[in-house]
C-alpha cells in the first residue's frame, strides 16, 4: 500500500507542475523564472543534503561512495544530471509556451513509458514479454488515435 501511495504521490505533483509553471511564468520572464526555479530546487537539496549529514552519518557514506567513483561514472552523474535539468526544465517551458500545457503532458508522457522500455531493451538487456509489447503496442496507437487529424485542423 505504501508503494502504491507513493506512486499516487508522484503521479499528482508530477501533473500539477507544469500546470503551476505556466501560472509562474506568466508574471516573470521565463529566464528569471528558470533561474529561480533552479536555486529553489538547489535551495531544497542543500536542506536536505545538510539534515542528513547531520542524522545520518551521510558524509561518511558519501565519502566512502565517491571514492569508489572512476572518472566514467562522474561523468554519467553529470551527464545524468544535465540531462535532467535541460528535459525536465528547460525543454517543458519552452514548450509550454507555444501549446497547451495537458497537450504537452499528454502526448510526452506515453512517449516516456515507450522510451524506457525500449532503452531497457537494448542497453541493459531486459527482457519484452508479450504483455509489455502488447502495452506498449496500445500506448503508442492510442497516441496516433488522439493525434489523428490535428495536423489537418492547426
Amino acid at each position: 500500500m505504501k508503494i502504491l501511495s507513493l506512486i499516487f504521490l508522484q503521479v499528482l505533483l508530477y501533473t500539477m507542475n507544469p500546470f503551476l509553471k505556466k501560472q509562474l511564468t506568466r508574471k516573470i520572464d521565463s529566464k528569471n523564472f528558470t533561474i529561480l526555479a533552479t536555486f529553489s530546487v538547489f535551495l531544497i537539496t542543500f536542506v536536505y543534503f545538510i539534515h542528513a549529514v547531520y542524522n545520518d552519518n551521510m558524509y561518511y557514506k558519501l565519502k566512502d561512495d565517491l571514492g569508489n567513483f572512476s572518472k566514467a561514472d562522474y561523468l554519467k552523474l553529470f551527464s545524468t544530471a544535465f540531462i535532467s535539468f535541460v528535459g525536465a526544465r528547460i525543454l517543458a517551458y519552452i514548450l509550454s509556451l507555444d501549446v497547451d500545457v495537458s497537450y504537452v503532458t499528454n502526448n510526452v508522457q506515453p512517449m516516456v513509458i515507450v522510451a524506457t522500455a525500449l532503452v531497457e531493451y537494448f542497453f541493459f538487456n531486459k527482457a519484452l514479454t508479450k504483455q509489455k509489447l502488447t502495452s506498449l503496442t496500445l500506448i503508442v496507437g492510442g497516441l496516433i488515435l488522439q493525434n489523428y487529424g490535428k495536423e489537418k485542423k492547426n
